[in-house]
């Protein structure tokens, strides 16, 4: 039972996650040209 719930819950988190990491990532293409993906944050990459 608590590891059903503990596993909803981390399901959640990472679900809230990935809508800021989306959202960020949607920012980021908008604002800068040169871009890539690491380790879960947006690096800027130079052009």
């Amino acid at each position: 039972m608590t590891t059903m719930f503990y596993g909803r819950k981390q399901e959640l988190i990472a679900l809230r996650e990935e809508n800021w990491r989306q959202r960020s990532l949607l920012t980021v293409l908008q604002a800068i040209p040169g871009y890539s993906w690491g380790l879960g944050d947006v690096r800027v990459k130079s052009v």
